[in-house]
């Protein structure tokens, strides 16, 4: 982190990517062990009668960031998309519309 602060204050970009990618990794590494945690935490609970309130957030994604994957453009609207009700055409858009109602 400290690396990534000296890189942004001396404008030495080149090696930025590189270094937020490990800073990340390495933070997404630590997230994902307190995520495991967690749940281990219930494991032994055989008769599902936790005595704490700790949200387990099994909605939340465990899984790692796959730095090869383009993900889908989720940037808010322009003043001119709005207008023009260009994102009517958004592939994301048109991908949602096409999907059954139930999965809203």
């Amino acid at each position: 982190m400290r690396q990534l602060k000296d890189i942004t204050e001396h404008q030495c970009y080149n090696e930025f990517v590189d270094l937020f990618i490990e800073a990340f990794e390495d933070m997404d590494t630590q997230w994902l062990e307190i995520r495991e945690a967690r749940k281990d935490l219930f494991k032994l609970d055989i008769l599902n009668q936790p005595e704490c309130s700790i949200d387990l957030g099994l909605w939340r994604c465990d899984e790692r960031v796959n730095w090869c994957v383009n993900e889908p453009d989720m940037s808010p609207l322009s003043k001119q998309e709005m207008e023009s009700q260009q994102w009517l055409k958004r592939p994301e858009f048109l991908d949602f519309v096409a999907s059954e109602p139930n999965e809203w």
